[in-house]
């Protein structure tokens, strides 16, 4: 399988974060001085309730762009050895992360959540512990996946319909959990849900059977490749 990243965008996006993390950290030392005067007490409470709003932005950046692995990294490494004429398109199309393969296009939406996660039908739950709640306030949420992976395919089909409008492509939202301490418990789910490790094999079933046409196959690879730079 080959990948193709947007490495540009990661760099722009990863010094954003750690502008946004600059700031808010300057802005809770001004707080720390500003509570040393009695009589700027009460807007040292202010600027250090900025200043955490502000760091927790820098760490949601920093969690997706600055982290090491990145989430397209993990892909590339579990997904090593995958049928050859498919691709993986990291941060260049409306979706995050797509596979594209002669059985059609594959969103994937990663989640880094750990603990207990569960979900019946569309309705997700995480078992809270304290450990999980200090996550959560310094971190990505859990979010319903569910949603958020039907939004990503269906980001992808409109992008694609304008401009490949009498192109007919199937699109299959997948979410991914990458954490290796996420213990899901899933009743039907609505999108198909795998760990990270389960990916390749999930894939591997999947792609099987060619959908596309060699034709269509190399329009939508011209596409994406175009969209890359």
């Amino acid at each position: 399988m080959r990948v193709i990243i947007n490495e540009p965008h990661i760099n722009k996006m990863a010094a954003r974060g750690r502008r946004i993390m600059t700031v808010g950290l300057v802005m809770l030392v001004f707080s720390v001085f500003l509570s040393l005067n009695v009589n700027t007490v009460l807007p040292a409470y202010g600027v250090l309730v900025v200043a955490l709003i502000v760091v927790n932005l820098g760490l949601a950046f920093g969690g997706k762009w600055m982290q090491r692995p990145r989430a397209d990294q993990l892909l590339d490494k579990v997904l090593k050895g995958l049928e050859g004429s498919s691709r993986l398109y990291a941060l260049v199309l409306p979706a995050d992360h797509v596979i594209l393969s002669p059985a059609g296009l594959f969103t994937l939406t990663l989640k880094s959540q750990d603990g207990q996660i569960t979900c019946r039908g569309d309705t997700w739950r995480r078992r809270w512990s304290l450990t999980s709640m200090f996550r959560s306030l310094f971190g990505a949420r859990l979010g319903n996946p569910t949603r958020q992976a039907r939004k990503d395919a269906a980001a992808l089909k409109k992008w694609l319909s304008s401009r490949l409008p009498d192109v007919e492509v199937p699109i299959q939202p997948v979410i991914v959990f990458a954490h290796p301490r996420a213990d899901l418990k899933l009743e039907e789910p609505s999108v198909p849900v795998v760990r990270l490790d389960e990916l390749k094999s999930y894939l591997r079933e999947a792609t099987r059977s060619s959908v596309l046409d060699r034709a269509t196959l190399q329009s939508l690879t011209e596409l994406f490749d175009q969209q890359a730079g």
